[in-house]
């Protein structure tokens, strides 16, 4: 996507899209007021913004009436007409193509290029995927009003009344899971609204989705995932409600997670150390966040950038490695020089082997667990990872996940953080939304290869139960295959038969004795 010569306000860039949002034309069809207007624009395209500053803007327009006739382009009669020609602006589109982006882009270039680069006449190749960026606004603003009109369930939420203060919010954010490129942005609902970028600018508390690096920060240390946590027993000096999770039995960590348990999350993040999951998280992705020594940050009580925190779902994805977004690839001069060419830049966040263990893992979260909505409407040969994540009081609702090509996230919920009511969580608000944007991306596209576990990896069969190798004498139903990282593979199940005896315990049961 070229964002072409002179930037016009409101996300456009270059006369014909200016055209367009502002007149619903092409350039050809301007009129005389019309075309005054635009340039007058690029001097300072904040300040005569048209549709925030409409009297600042009409000023402008006839300053450049008035040259145009001293320059005798225009007679003094069209002169005069175009000078009471009023302001009126298209309804259509009002604030450009992917404002947020845009706006990201603009950021990036003054801060590259200086305060005036929007004047500079720059060619801009950014990462953005229009088709991508029109099912992400579409998915989004749909599931909003879904929300708002009940149609979602008994939520604390109203119909926006325009009070940004007030009104339900959300964001959606999809980068390439190996380059880092920002594919589609959505800070909000409505830019109208509020030009706030919420991926971007935003600090949340991630809920569980956290959790993700709690397992991630396990694995990574040896702990294999046969290893058995006890919801019933939660630690002595944090005891956090376990929300839908219920269970009278030891889970191992692919259970635990399936299901989203606090308790065993708590019990696991202290298991490993808070040192190790914050080490873990940063090298994932999560820049500078503070995530203080408290049992509350391993169900994700810290604050972090919405941005930050999808882009560290990508090594879960791409084997294991760090990756940084990125908005433009390349600038070139208005005379065609290369000004900048952005390369993708990454790093090694986690063991190729822990790496995909946690796709494992998170997969079965979407398959069996509080993500199975992400699977709607989506191919059954697609690969999909994800995670869910709900804070307390159901304050933020996420949902990020990934395929082997995409990592993606959505959120929803208020600016000043209040509760969107019991019946709000994750799966149920977030993760739909996630789904039908990821249906409108894969459609028509080749499925992408599964992800491959690397050399090195074990895989054994485990009896959920007791976390030991599964014997010849261990229930087939709580019989799972597992992988291992080497020297990971726990000691054979002690509570059932091995061997020949074993087997025909199995096989034969009571009736064997």
């Amino acid at each position: 996507m070229y964002l072409n010569q002179i930037y016009l306000a409101n996300g456009y860039y270059g006369v014909e899209a200016a055209s367009h949002g502002y007149f619903g034309g092409t350039s050809l069809e301007l009129s005389i007021s019309q075309a005054a207007l635009l340039a007058a624009l690029p001097k300072a395209p904040s300040n005569y913004d048209p549709r925030r500053f409409p009297d600042a803007a009409l000023k402008r327009r006839n300053l450049v009436l008035a040259q145009m006739l001293k320059q005798k382009v225009i007679s003094p009669k069209e002169e005069a007409a175009a000078r009471k020609g009023k302001l009126r602006l298209s309804a259509q589109e009002q604030e450009g193509g992917a404002p947020w982006f845009v706006a990201a882009v603009r950021r990036e270039l003054n801060d590259r290029f200086g305060q005036d680069a929007e004047t500079q006449g720059l060619r801009v190749r950014t990462t953005l995927d229009a088709g991508l960026q029109r099912a992400a606004e579409k998915e989004l603003a749909r599931q909003i009003e879904a929300a708002e009109s009940g149609k979602l369930g008994r939520l604390a939420v109203e119909k926006c009344n325009g009070d940004p203060e007030e009104c339900l919010e959300g964001l959606f954010v999809a980068l390439d899971a190996h380059t880092g490129d920002v594919r589609a942005l959505v800070g909000g609902r409505d830019y109208a609204l509020s030009e706030f970028d919420r991926v971007t600018q935003a600090r949340r508390q991630p809920g569980s989705t956290f959790k993700a690096f709690v397992w991630a920060a396990a694995v990574q240390a040896g702990i294999p995932v046969s290893t058995l946590l006890d919801p019933a027993q939660p630690p002595a000096d944090y005891a956090p409600a376990d929300g839908q999770v219920a269970s009278d039995k030891p889970l191992n960590l692919r259970e635990a997670l399936r299901v989203s348990s606090n308790r065993a999350a708590v019990a696991l993040g202290q298991r490993v150390g808070m040192a190790q999951v914050v080490d873990t998280a940063h090298s994932c992705g999560i820049g500078d966040a503070v995530i203080p020594p408290y049992p509350s940050s391993f169900l994700g009580a810290a604050n972090v950038v919405p941005l930050e925190l999808v882009a560290a779902f990508a090594p879960f994805a791409n084997g294991g490695d760090r990756i940084l977004p990125r908005f433009i690839d390349e600038v070139r001069s208005a005379t065609g020089d290369v000004l900048l060419k952005n390369g993708v830049v990454t790093s090694p966040a986690l063991q190729h082997g822990a790496a995909f263990i946690m796709s494992s893992l998170l997969a079965d979260v979407v398959e069996r667990g509080t993500g199975t909505a992400a699977r709607a409407g989506l191919p059954a040969d697609l690969p999909v990872l994800g995670k869910t994540g709900t804070t307390n009081g159901a304050q933020d609702i996420w949902f990020i996940g990934a395929t082997p090509e995409l990592v993606a996230g959505v959120w929803m919920g208020f600016d000043h953080p209040r509760p969107l009511g019991p019946a709000a969580t994750g799966g149920r608000l977030a993760a739909p939304v996630w789904a039908r944007v990821m249906a409108a991306w894969e459609k028509g596209r080749p499925l992408p290869p599964r992800w491959q576990p690397p050399e090195g990896l074990e895989q054994h069969d485990i009896d959920t139960r007791t976390g030991g190798l599964a014997g010849g004498g261990c229930p087939s139903q709580q019989v799972s295959r597992e992988w291992f990282l080497p020297g990971t593979i726990p000691n054979d199940c002690p509570e059932h038969a091995s061997g020949i005896a074993g087997f025909l315990e199995r096989t034969f049961g009571k009736w064997f004795h």
